[in-house]
């Protein structure tokens, strides 16, 4: 029959008879073949979908399903049918993290990736500076780390955050929100120099 799960016990039933639970079945891993939407913003929750096989019937109570991609936790897994799970996604950063969907203790196999969108910047405040660097810049721009966690003022910054003016890294940088930052520009000189961050 339809089922999920590891150490089912198989019983033969003869009229009045039932055999010992000697025998064990297992059923198939659940598999990811892909999540939508593929990316997602950093700074707000996102409700994303799993398709693969082996989920589990609909008709069947599935007491547990765990869904992570990389260390993030998606809440409120709920599972549509056979190859379908929704569940939401809390901000974060990182790409390539690596996607793992557990079903009454029966893991995932097939690797799979998902990644939250990219930083972007819209500009730059000064946007002349001193060569002597120490300058404090802001940085506006989208998808520059996570939102606030409740009770915090600020929000964390990835420790993979690097900003760059040039090739020389800025320090002392301060997330404000996912869409502006602070930080002290290195010493340099020229001109229409690129600021990135990473």
């Amino acid at each position: 029959p339809a089922g999920f799960g590891t150490k089912n016990k198989v019983v033969v039933e003869l009229g009045d008879k039932k055999s010992k639970p000697q025998a064990i079945l297992d059923y198939d891993a659940p598999e990811i073949d892909h999540i939508v939407p593929a990316t997602a913003p950093t700074a707000t929750s996102t409700q994303i979908t799993i398709l693969g096989k082996n989920f589990g019937c609909s008709n069947i109570k599935i007491p547990d399903i765990k869904v992570k991609i990389g260390e993030y936790v998606c809440s409120d897994p709920k599972r549509k049918c056979d190859n379908e799970i929704v569940c939401t996604l809390p901000s974060g950063t990182g790409g390539d993290l690596p996607v793992s969907l557990e079903i009454d203790g029966r893991s995932s196999t097939k690797q799979h990736e998902f990644s939250y969108d990219s930083p972007t910047i819209c500009g730059v405040d000064p946007p002349v500076l001193d060569t002597v660097g120490e300058m404090e810049i802001s940085i506006c721009g989208t998808n520059m780390g996570p939102e606030a966690k409740p009770g915090s003022d600020l929000p964390e910054p990835p420790k993979e955050l690097v900003v760059k003016v040039g090739d020389a890294e800025c320090t002392d940088i301060v997330l404000h929100s996912s869409t502006e930052l602070t930080c002290k520009a290195p010493h340099g000189v020229g001109m229409n120099v690129p600021v990135t961050i990473q």
